[in-house]
């Protein structure tokens, strides 16, 4: 509601503006010139506009959904190393991955919040969205899931500090405080 009352006090200002203006001869005309050059805009700009609306359009045949990711059906481990590949971002850092698996493996004290985090917030959304492709006979890229990179390196260091707690308070020397 605010924004548009900001809207109306917006324009009952400019028309206030206008009104009080149009005694100066030197804004009459900057006016008409304005409405010149806004009814040659409108006569260039109309005419195209409605050729692109309501002309004649070209075909797009739409390419498949697996043009820029390996089919899923065909080639699961392609696919499943495209996604995590691109979640993860640079090959140097592949080795991060290995985090995935301490819940898996190991009893970390978190393993089924992380697990749940995983399938909630990285699996799910991809899932749906290629799943929309799929309906939608729309190719699957990465562009489409790189919101989810930032829950997925949260995941990862969050894998990686249970595993490490889990690790200290395993092989923690009683001796040492």
């Amino acid at each position: 509601m605010v924004p548009c009352l900001w809207d109306i006090n917006c324009l009952l200002a400019n028309a206030v503006f206008l009104l009080t203006e149009l005694r100066n001869k030197l804004f009459i005309t900057i006016l008409k010139d304005s409405a010149k050059f806004m009814l040659i805009v409108f006569c260039i700009a109309i005419p195209l506009w409605l050729l692109s609306v309501f002309g004649t359009h070209m075909r797009y045949t739409q390419p498949g959904v697996f043009v820029y990711a390996p089919n899923l059906v065909k080639d699961m481990a392609g696919f499943l190393k495209f996604i995590f590949g691109n979640l993860i971002g640079r090959k140097t850092l592949y080795f991060l991955l290995l985090g995935m698996l301490f819940p898996l493996i190991f009893p970390v004290k978190e393993r089924f919040k992380q697990i749940l985090f995983l399938f909630i917030m990285v699996f799910f959304p991809i899932g749906l969205l290629l799943l929309s492709n799929i309906v939608n006979n729309y190719f699957f890229v990465q562009r489409q899931f790189i919101w989810v990179m930032p829950l997925f390196a949260f995941l990862i260091g969050w894998n990686w500090d249970s595993f490490l707690y889990f690790l200290k308070t395993r092989f923690r020397n009683p001796g040492l405080k």
